[in-house]
């Protein structure tokens, strides 16, 4: 027998479950009503990295590709569920070709194992089309209604005879919605200045990042803006009043697609961070396939 009841969390407390629910996780309300809507957009942030050859350069001992890479994946894997990411790379294919620009992942619902496979295929070979990189980016947010975070990495400035600071000036006013921050990593003083106008531009931060410490800083600023904040979610099942390993699967409310789904582990709970939002929580008992708790 299944039930559904609509509960509301505002901490990352343990929460019991032994039914079929839904149930709503807000963010902050300012006004009555205000906050429904606003909970059920999608936060979007897209990743353009900096896989150009300068980035076999070594700080520590390390490729900074490396370092770009470990941060980046260690981030997408403590993302919210619910938040949509992209993902764009240039310079990783051939060397001297202005054009080497991919949109490795189209911004979409969060999708770690494929994001993170594309991150540790990059391998840094040619140069820096800032330009082309942002213009295909952000081509690609005109039809959203909702605002775009887009992170720059680069460890240099333009090296396709682009105007990257003026390009995104245009791209703003044109009414394509997005903000750009911009992360400057290992660069000399003129490069800042070109990297900083570009985040200027963007309605974003300019960070700098000398080493692979101040790069994980820097990264972690940038998602730690409310709109990419989640609240932890943690379900265990009952049995008899005995916690037991149950498969627990999230989704949007009325939406079929799995966001999550996992398995509780007495007497650890299932652990998720979700963004604000209504979701269905189903949670089966493993020993009977299909069987709700």
């Amino acid at each position: 027998m299944t039930k559904k009841a609509r509960k509301r969390f505002f901490s990352p407390r343990p929460v019991i479950l032994i039914l079929l629910l839904t149930l709503t996780i807000m963010g902050v309300i300012t006004k009555p009503g205000a906050g429904a809507n606003k909970a059920q957009q999608s936060a979007n942030i897209v990743f353009i990295l900096d896989a150009s050859g300068s980035m076999r350069g070594q700080i520590g001992g390390r490729a900074k590709i490396d370092i770009a890479k470990d941060v980046l994946i260690k981030l997408i894997d403590d993302l919210p569920a619910g938040i949509n990411v992209g993902l764009v790379a240039y310079g990783h294919r051939r060397k001297g070709d202005c054009n080497d620009v991919e949109e490795l992942a189209p911004l979409a619902k969060l999708n770690r194992q494929d994001l993170i496979e594309k991150i540790k295929a990059l391998k840094p070979r040619g140069k820096t089309p800032i330009s082309h990189s942002v213009e295909l980016t952000a081509e690609k947010l005109q039809s959203l209604e909702e605002e775009t975070t887009i992170v720059l990495v680069s460890d240099g400035k333009e090296t396709c005879g682009g105007n990257p600071c003026e390009l995104v000036k245009k791209l703003r006013e044109s009414g394509i919605k997005f903000v750009m921050h911009v992360i400057g990593f290992d660069v000399t003083p003129e490069e800042k200045q070109q990297l900083e106008c570009i985040a200027k531009a963007g309605g974003g931060t300019y960070y700098a990042a000398r080493n692979a410490s101040e790069f994980r800083l820097a990264m972690t600023k940038v998602v730690s803006k409310p709109k990419f904040k989640g609240t932890i979610l943690k379900v265990t099942a009952l049995k008899d009043g005995k916690p037991f390993q149950a498969y627990v699967q999230i989704f949007r409310q009325g939406e079929e697609d799995r966001l999550e789904s996992g398995y509780t582990d007495p007497p650890k709970p299932f652990s998720i961070k979700l963004l604000p939002g209504t979701y269905d929580i189903k949670v089966l008992d493993d020993s009977v396939p299909d069987k709700p708790v």
